[in-house]
């Protein structure tokens, strides 16, 4: 996604690393499957496998690439609108498609843009 349309007609971009406007999130129950998951186990496995035949380097490699796809996976992005604040959530992981809510205060940037501004 590169351009995300605001109800309050406000443009909400995704291009570029380091989106001051953007987060991430994994539902809790996900995140504690990730910790747990078969999946993860299976792959790390496979990392262990590729350590003796490959050496030290390739394990590290293999070990992020393998918890690091089963997190992206359930991950989903959210959005703050810089004109007007709201927040757009998306709705499934990899969707492309948002719910948007609007903030109770009429204060700008909630928690994204200030949260995150490590200049304060």
């Amino acid at each position: 996604m590169a351009k995300l349309r605001c109800p309050c007609g406000g443009a909400i971009s995704d291009s570029g690393d380091f989106n001051r406007d953007k987060a991430v999130a994994v539902r809790d129950v996900d995140y504690s499957r990730l910790l747990s998951s078969a999946d993860l186990e299976s792959r790390m496995s496979a990392s262990v496998e590729a350590f003796r035949s490959a050496g030290e380097p390739e394990l590290h490699r293999q070990v992020m690439s393998a918890a690091l796809d089963v997190l992206w996976s359930k991950q989903i992005d959210l959005f703050e609108c810089p004109a007007c604040g709201r927040i757009a959530i998306e709705t499934a992981p990899g969707s492309c498609r948002f719910r948007f809510f609007t903030p109770e205060s009429k204060d700008r940037s909630i928690f994204l843009v200030e949260a995150l501004d490590e200049s304060r």
